[in-house]
């Protein structure tokens, strides 16, 4: 089932769909005199929640087709059940005159989620890379919305998602290289309020079965960890997931369409965190690779200062 896979795969951080609060929430919400719709914090967070189980049942529905004995057509009915879910939560959401930052940012994941599933009812999967691309963009939606109102905490059901994954990714990859090297930076950068935090690098040279399989002509792959920190008062751009890597004598630009969509606007107190990927043409013997250097650029709105990130990466 590769073209859910490829759904799947980009899914590092997902998203949860949205749905309205059943009765006894909405016993819990606060009307005014003009019958005013005021969702509370704790209201908001049970909606996130109830959804993100019906997201990610999809999602393991869509995984597990075949042991399901699922049809294209019957999972394409459930895809609309939720669809229909999501867009009563939209409405709610809509109606909401309170928590407003929080609530826009629930709305814009709540679009982005449906437009997926969306595109899968109705192209009946022959779209599921630009499906993925809006799962991709909904996941660091809901990274954002759990940093920056929920002290990081994500629904239960994503949590253990992610887990599942985690653990699946971690038996792919050792198939995947026949060679491969990671270790652990601690490379800081600062600009103007802005903080990047570069902790993880993985180098590696990938099988031919697995080149044939996924149709790839490099046998060389780096991936970068970055953690993205805004804690300024004002907003900025910054092009990680579009940054330049010297390895080998080579300089190669970001592959875009596999890293994580960490690059663009960044604005005052959100942070972002995700890989960027590099494919390299003459990996070699990663284990002689002791050295990388990143440049990438950010500017900051405010001031309109602009700074390339010059940085090197040691392995010892």
């Amino acid at each position: 089932m590769k073209r859910l896979i490829i759904i799947i795969g980009v899914l590092l951080v997902s998203s949860a769909g949205l749905f309205g609060c059943n009765n006894t929430n909405k016993e819990s919400v606060s009307q005014n005199t003009n019958d005013e719709v005021k969702l509370t914090k704790d209201d908001l967070w049970k909606i996130y929640s109830i959804n993100s189980e019906f997201y990610f049942d999809k999602i393991n529905l869509m995984t597990n087709q075949e042991e399901n004995n699922l049809t294209d057509d019957e999972i394409v009915n459930k895809l609309n059940e939720s669809i229909k879910l999501f867009k009563t939560s939209k409405k709610e959401l809509s109606e909401n005159s309170s928590q407003p930052e929080l609530t826009a940012a629930l709305l814009e994941f709540n679009e982005t989620i449906t437009q997926a599933f969306d595109i899968l009812v109705k192209s009946g999967f022959s779209k599921s890379e630009e499906a993925g691309e809006l799962s991709r963009k909904a996941g660091e939606l809901m990274r954002n919305i759990s940093d920056t109102y929920f002290k990081g905490e994500l629904p239960d059901s994503a949590e253990s998602f992610f887990n599942a994954s985690n653990e699946s990714s971690t038996e792919e990859n050792s198939n995947a290289f026949e060679q491969r090297k990671e270790f652990n930076v601690t490379a800081n950068e600062k600009f103007n309020g802005l903080n990047f935090i570069i902790s993880d690098v993985l180098i590696g040279k990938a099988t031919k079965d697995y080149m044939l399989e996924n149709n790839l002509t490099t046998d060389g792959l780096v991936s970068i960890h970055f953690q993205i920190d805004n804690s300024s008062n004002h907003d900025f751009t910054t092009y990680p997931d579009q940054a330049e890597l010297v390895i080998n004598g080579q300089q190669i630009n970001a592959d875009l369409t596999n890293s994580d969509n960490i690059g663009g606007s960044i604005y005052k107190s959100v942070k972002k965190e995700g890989n960027v990927f590099f494919l390299i043409p003459n990996i070699g013997d990663v284990n002689n690779i002791n050295e990388l250097r990143l440049k990438w650029l950010s500017s900051d709105q405010n001031t309109h200062d602009t700074k390339e990130h010059d940085i090197v990466l040691n392995s010892k």
